[in-house]
């Protein structure tokens, strides 16, 4: 893993880890040389105490606290827990709003991103703020990078 983390570094501006909810010995290591963290979390209580066990966790390894964004998923789920639970929850604000579409699932069943089967979605537009607003600043990502991001999902749907 650090190998690749390594060596993904070089062409790409932007390097993400997806971790699972549960953290062992590899997730921590990828997370021990992160330079951000981005915990998406979803308005239901297992999600919740999820996120302040992982929460609770960065905090005895000394992750920065500025470092860290809180992403609510499907935030505009009517589910019982309100944006300030999840404050509650999380002891920060959430930094960004994903709303829930049924898009998604299908674009994961598709083998696309929704950002690049449909830009204009309200899912891409909140993921491409969200970027804006973590990694601006940054050059944007290049020509080259697109294709090849186009070339991937290509060939997942073939």
């Amino acid at each position: 893993l650090a190998e690749i983390r390594r060596l993904a570094r070089g062409p790409f501006d932007v390097v993400v880890v997806d971790c699972a909810r549960h953290l062992n010995d590899r997730p921590l290591a990828a997370l021990d040389a992160a330079h951000h963290y981005l915990l998406l979390t979803t308005p239901e209580l297992p999600a919740l105490k999820s996120l302040r066990v992982t929460l609770d966790t960065f905090d005895l390894r000394d992750y920065q606290r500025d470092r860290r964004l809180v992403v609510l998923n499907r935030a505009d789920s009517r589910v019982g827990l309100s944006t300030s639970d999840v404050e509650r929850a999380a002891r920060m604000p959430v930094a960004a709003f994903v709303p829930s579409s049924r898009d998604v699932p299908t674009s994961i069943n598709k083998g696309i991103p929704i950002v690049l089967d449909q830009p204009g979605h309200p899912v891409s537009v909140a993921i491409k703020e969200l970027a804006g607003k973590r990694f601006s600043g940054r050059p944007a990502p290049s020509h080259r990078r697109r294709r090849l991001l186009s070339r991937l999902s290509e060939t997942r749907k073939g």
